[in-house]
C-alpha cells in the first residue's frame, strides 16, 4: 500500500453550524471504487485532508493491488478516530454506505465517525451567523510540485498502526465533542434553484466558481486504469488515479464557498437595511436591475446612502443606518430631485415604485449573480446586496372568507355582513358570491404570497391569483419592519 501526502496552499469555509474553532476536528474524505456495489467491487482508494498546525494537508491510500482492501480500511479507522467532524461530497447516500458494508464484510470494527444516523446530522437549517466561520479567499487547484508529494511505501497490510499512518492527535479541549457528518451536497442542495444550477454534482459546482481541473478523467474511467496499473504499475496510471482523488479533495475545498450564498437564507443584518422607494423604473423591472446594478451597485449605494441621508435626514438620524430613506425622481427628472413620501410631487399614474433593500453580507459571494421570483430581485456582487420588490398603488381588494354571510352593495362595489345589511334597502343588495364578497381600498401596497402572507389583511387583484399585498407601512418604516420582510422576501428566494 502506498502513501502520499501533499501540502495543500488554500484553506476551507467551515460549515457555519459548526463551532467556531472546529478546524482541527474537522477530517474531509473521499474514495475511489471500482463499482458502486460493496459486494462486486473493490476499494482502491482513500484521500483525506486534515488540519495539520496552521495548514490543511491531503494524505492518501492507495491499494497497490485489491488484496490490500483490508489495510485501507484498518488505516484509515485508525487515522479517523481522533476526529469529530467528517466532511464529504454526497457521503451520505455512497461513501459511507459503502464504507460501513465494507468495514463489516471484513469484520473490521466501524469507525465512529461512519456510524453517525443520518437524522442526527447537521444541515443549512442550523446555521449560525456567518461570522462565526473561518473563511479563505485563496483557493487554487494547482497541481502540487513533486516537493509537494512524499512517498512512502509501508510494509504488509496486516502491518499498519495508526502511527505508520502518521495518525493525528486530537485537541484535548475538544474529546468531549459528539461526532457529526457534514454532506456537502445535501447542504448546498438549496441554492440549486437560488443560482439557476442545472446540476449539482462536485464539478459542476466547481465550474460554477471557475475551476478549471487539471484531472481528465472521470470515475469510471479510472476503473480500468487502476486494474491495468495492478497488473503492470507504471508512473502515469500512478499518476491519473492519484490525481483524481486530489482534484475531488481540493474541489471540495473550493465549494465550501458555496456557503457564503447561504449566508442569504439567513439574513445576516445587524443593523437594518437601507430602504430607498424608487419612482420610473422600466416595467421590465428585472431586467432593468440586472443590466445596470453591477456596474452601478457599489457606487450607487454609497452616493445614494449619503445624498439621501444629507439632504433629508435630520443630522441625528444620518448616522444611523437604519433610519436612511428617501423617494427619489423619475428617471427622466434631474438626479438632484426629491419626491416627499405623501406623493405630493406631480407624477405618472401609472409609473411604478420600486422599494429596495441595500444591504451588506459578512463574507463576500465568490461569484456574483441574480436571482428573481414572483415577488422581488435580488442581486449580489461581492459583499453588496441589493433586492428589489415592486409596490402596486392603486385599487385592490380584500376577500372574506365566510361569502355566504355577506350582500354585495353594487353601487357601493363592496360586501357588508348581513347583520348590517338588513338595514338596506333590498333593491341596493344582492346576495355575495365568493367573487364579489370583498371590500375595496385604495392606497400603497406590498406583495407577498397568498399562500403564505407576511402580514393581515391581505388584499389581491383577483380573488384566485397567487401574489397577494399588504398595507405599505407608514414611513420611514420601522426597523422590525425592514429586517422581517427583508427575511421574508429573502425566503422566497430558496423556495424549491
Amino acid at each position: 500500500m502506498l502513501t502520499y501526502k501533499t501540502e495543500l496552499t488554500q484553506s476551507p469555509l467551515l460549515p457555519p453550524y459548526l463551532p467556531k474553532d472546529s478546524a482541527a476536528d474537522c477530517l474531509f474524505f473521499d474514495i475511489e471504487t471500482t463499482g458502486f456495489s460493496p459486494d462486486t467491487s473493490s476499494l482502491y482508494l482513500i484521500g483525506a485532508v486534515y488540519r495539520k498546525q496552521q495548514h490543511w494537508e491531503a494524505i492518501q491510500w492507495l491499494a497497490e493491488k485489491p488484496q490490500e482492501e483490508s489495510a485501507l480500511l484498518r488505516v484509515f479507522a485508525a487515522f479517523s478516530r481522533p476526529y469529530h467532524v467528517l466532511i464529504h461530497f454526497n457521503g451520505q447516500r455512497f461513501d459511507l454506505p459503502y464504507l460501513r458494508e465494507k468495514y463489516e464484510q471484513y469484520q473490521i470494527p466501524v469507525p465512529s465517525l461512519l456510524e453517525i444516523p443520518d437524522e442526527t446530522l447537521p444541515g443549512t437549517s442550523e446555521l449560525l451567523p456567518a461570522h462565526d466561520v473561518e473563511y479563505s479567499s485563496s483557493i487554487s487547484l494547482k497541481q502540487p510540485s513533486a516537493q509537494e508529494v512524499k512517498r512512502s511505501s509501508h510494509g504488509s497490510p496486516e502491518q499498519l498502526t495508526a502511527s505508520e499512518a502518521d495518525c493525528p492527535s486530537a485537541p484535548a479541549q475538544n474529546a468531549e465533542r459528539m461526532p457529526c457528518s457534514v454532506d456537502l451536497y445535501q447542504d448546498f442542495r438549496p441554492l440549486r434553484r437560488l443560482l439557476n444550477l442545472s446540476h449539482m454534482n462536485q464539478k459542476a459546482l466547481e465550474k460554477y466558481l471557475g475551476c478549471q481541473r487539471e484531472d481528465k478523467f472521470n470515475g469510471g474511467e479510472l476503473i480500468q486504469v487502476y486494474k491495468n496499473f495492478c497488473k503492470a504499475p507504471d508512473a502515469s496510471a500512478l499518476d491519473a488515479l492519484l490525481l483524481h482523488n486530489l482534484d475531488d479533495l481540493r474541489g471540495m475545498f473550493l465549494i465550501t464557498r458555496f456557503y457564503a450564498y447561504l449566508q442569504l437564507q439567513q439574513t445576516p443584518i445587524s443593523d437594518p437595511a437601507q430602504v430607498v422607494i424608487q419612482e420610473g423604473v422600466s416595467p421590465d423591472v428585472s431586467q432593468n436591475i440586472s443590466q445596470n446594478i453591477s456596474q452601478n451597485v457599489s457606487q450607487n449605494m454609497s452616493q445614494t446612502m449619503s445624498r439621501n441621508v444629507s439632504q433629508n435626514m435630520p443630522q441625528n438620524m444620518s448616522q444611523t443606518m437604519s433610519r436612511n430613506i428617501s423617494l427619489t425622481a423619475p428617471h427622466n427628472a434631474s438626479q438632484d430631485e426629491t419626491v416627499s413620501p405623501d406623493g405630493s410631487q406631480k407624477t405618472s399614474p401609472d409609473a411604478p415604485y420600486i422599494l429596495e433593500f441595500l444591504f451588506h453580507l459578512p463574507e463576500p459571494l465568490p461569484a456574483p449573480f441574480s436571482h428573481e421570483t414572483e415577488l422581488s430581485v435580488l442581486y449580489v456582487e461581492g459583499s453588496s446586496a441589493r433586492l428589489s420588490v415592486r409596490m402596486f398603488r392603486g385599487r385592490l381588494k380584500h376577500y372574506f372568507k365566510d361569502w355566504k354571510e355577506y350582500d354585495y352593495l353594487p353601487l357601493e362595489d363592496q360586501a357588508i355582513h348581513r347583520s348590517v345589511a338588513s338595514f338596506v334597502d333590498p333593491a341596493y343588495r344582492q346576495k355575495a358570491t365568493a367573487a364579489t364578497c370583498y371590500i375595496p381600498k385604495e392606497g400603497m401596497f406590498l406583495p407577498q404570497t397568498a399562500a403564505s402572507a407576511f402580514r393581515e389583511p391581505a388584499f389581491l387583484k383577483d380573488r384566485k391569483d397567487r401574489i397577494s399585498y399588504f398595507e405599505m407601512p407608514p414611513l420611514p418604516p420601522a426597523d422590525d419592519f425592514k429586517i422581517n420582510y427583508l427575511s421574508y422576501l429573502l425566503a422566497q428566494h430558496f423556495m424549491r
